[in-house]
């Protein structure tokens, strides 16, 4: 891949972009706690920081990156945050491409695009719901370092190292808890997918679990204590939720277009993906997309879950649409597997997209 000439010049394209957008970035709302000190000495400062995110939130791993990213400019800050994606790439592209290797037929093996693969990271890179998780310096620090421990997790799981992807659960889920529960289903899509053998991934499943438990208890907070929760509200906002979640992908759309072009835009889209899956389905063995499709809804609905747990909900508009990143992963895993094969309905659609 690396040696393919259009995803040089892609790559070069896409952080030259990126270097032009950072330019025109500043700081907003929490990403002051960088910069303003106050007349608190440089050791002070950094022990506060310790006790907020270290002691009371409990995210010590980010701890570190929010000390040494305060002696750079944002601009740099935000050349690092362009780093963290590309290393997502990195360790997507290779989750991806072992998947789709070892489930897809062998007569469809030939149309594999990695240059396809590339252009979906790209749009998910710049959709516009994802605009917090991306750029808000304050955001990234936890949901890149996140999903890139996890995304290592995942790797060590399908190289049957199984104590080292539990170590990088547990680095995910300090840093943020973004995959807490969902986890598991997105696990289980490399399972399934015949990347992970029975014996190993029981190892993991139980060990994952107390690492699970112990994050969970470790990170609940006087006011969300168990004996509090409204069980049935919680279920209820759980798929309330979800409509959030719809409602702030199309929130994104500019108000200046006619409701009617929305619509007409939605449908055509809808439309095109639901061709595309269609014949998905015939070009990977054992019925793995359809198991692939139910493991990324039960994943999204445990995302929901969590969210919900912690009183926030899905916002699509500016920096708080850092509650997009987990979302937006999934659907990055979505449209990766479904175009990842060459056909003309899925350059069409590339192409729809790329406009």
């Amino acid at each position: 891949m690396y040696k393919n000439r259009v995803f040089k010049i892609s790559l070069i394209i896409f952080i030259a972009i990126n270097l032009i957008i950072f330019k025109n970035l500043g700081l907003y709302n929490d990403d002051w706690l960088f910069y303003n000190i106050n007349n608190q000495t440089f050791l002070e400062w950094s022990l506060r920081v310790w006790n907020g995110e270290g002691g009371v939130i409990k995210r010590h791993v980010v701890v570190p990156y929010y000390i040494i990213l305060h002696l750079v400019s944002p601009f740099f800050i935000y050349c690092f945050s362009l780093i963290l994606s590309l290393i997502i790439f990195v360790f997507f592209i290779q989750l991806i491409t072992k998947i789709v290797n070892q489930n897809i037929l062998d007569k469809n093996k030939k149309d594999i695009s990695l240059n396809f693969i590339f252009l979906t990271f790209v749009i998910w890179y710049f959709f516009p719901f994802n605009i917090g998780g991306q750029f808000w310096i304050t955001g990234i620090i936890h949901t890149k370092l996140s999903t890139i421990f996890f995304l290592i997790s995942l790797k060590f799981l399908t190289e049957k190292k199984i104590f080292l992807s539990l170590i990088f659960l547990s680095l995910s889920f300090n840093s943020y808890e973004i995959f807490f529960f969902s986890y598991l289903p997105i696990s289980l899509i490399f399972y399934y997918g015949g990347l992970a053998d029975k014996k190993n991934f029981k190892i993991f499943f139980f060990g994952s679990l107390v690492v699970q438990l112990f994050f969970l208890i470790n990170k609940i907070r006087p006011e969300n204590s168990i004996e509090k929760i409204d069980y049935l509200n919680v279920f209820n906002d759980t798929f309330l939720n979800l409509g959030k979640l719809l409602w702030g992908i199309f929130s994104t759309i500019p108000i200046e277009i006619s409701i009617y072009i929305k619509l007409i835009l939605i449908t055509v889209i809808i439309i095109m993906i639901t061709l595309i899956s269609i014949k998905t389905t015939k070009i990977y063995k054992n019925n793995f997309f359809q198991k692939f499709i139910l493991l990324l809804i039960f994943s999204l609905i445990l995302n929901s879950f969590v969210m919900t747990l912690g009183k926030y909900g899905y916002w699509g508009k500016g920096i708080f649409s850092r509650t997009m990143f987990m979302p937006s992963i999934l659907f990055l895993f979505f449209i990766s597997i479904i175009l990842c094969v060459k056909t003309k309905v899925n350059t069409i659609f590339i192409f729809f997209f790329s406009l």
